[in-house]
């Protein structure tokens, strides 16, 4: 869409909610912070509650004629501009200034919309490359009879199991020693799953939603810089993640406790 700087002239009210809500997200991503987005947001009335800040302060401003743009991209559709939001903070926690219109926004969001469009499959497909890389491992360890991992990961059928009452227990020792794999980690190292996440092999999405049926990173090495600082902002992510729990878990179920092997 073009966008003519003069048709902007009069909007400003527009581009201030949009602002309100970008300083409310970025707040809610915040991993020092206690602020609840949702929680503001479903008490506020048409965002006037979002956050403190005066129209005055937000003129002054040199950057205001963006998020004017965005107010006008999304014909002033709060949801929408809460998704665009939302998927440019979530790949880039300083994202603002003059790329906040860029193409590389845009193409964020794109892709962040492929993403949750197609959610519930790209979860089982990302469930199942994880248990592939841990069969993998496993076998790998089993081959060369070294003692890289710990033997909490690789013996332990107790340690880690999906964190549901809802959820059937394993029949097959292996299954509880993949997920382990998975999970679990010796120190200095991140989990399997985080490396998978960092070597963009499957999705945030995937992950934060991992997270919130398994319980997983209670055990993770939060001294860790990377995991002090992701784990935060993944369990944010959540609250604002449209997704369906009882048709994640079966797909955990399936995958990872298959009926036939």
């Amino acid at each position: 869409m073009t966008i003519v700087d003069h048709d902007l002239q009069g909007h400003l009210n527009d581009g201030f909610a949009v602002y309100k809500m970008y300083l409310a997200i970025r707040q809610h991503f915040n991993p020092d912070n206690k602020y609840a987005y949702t929680s503001v947001r479903n008490k506020s009335s048409a965002n006037q509650s979002l956050v403190k800040c005066s129209k005055e302060s937000y003129e002054k401003r040199s950057n205001v004629i963006y998020f004017t743009k965005i107010s006008k991209m999304f014909h002033a559709n709060p949801r929408k501009i809460e998704d665009y939001i939302v998927a440019n903070i979530l790949k880039n926690p300083k994202w603002g200034g003059s790329h906040l219109t860029d193409d590389d926004s845009l193409a964020a969001y794109k892709e962040w919309l492929r993403r949750v469009e197609s959610l519930s499959y790209l979860f089982e497909t990302d469930n199942k490359h994880l248990r592939n890389r841990c069969i993998a491992e496993y076998r790998r360890v089993e081959q060369s009879e070294t003692h890289g991992l710990s033997d909490s990961i690789v013996s332990s059928n107790e340690t880690m199991r999906i964190n549901s009452e809802n959820c059937s227990q394993s029949s097959e020792q292996l299954n509880g020693v993949y997920f382990n794999l998975c999970v679990l980690s010796n120190t200095g190292t991140h989990p399997l799953i985080v490396r998978e996440l960092l070597g963009s092999r499957i999705s945030v999405e995937t992950l934060t939603i991992f997270m919130a049926l398994s319980g997983c990173d209670s055990d993770w090495d939060h001294t860790d810089p990377s995991i002090a600082n992701a784990v935060p902002r993944l369990r944010a992510y959540d609250s604002l993640l449209n997704w369906d729990r009882d048709r994640c878990m079966a797909i955990m179920r399936k995958v990872w406790h298959p009926p036939h092997q």
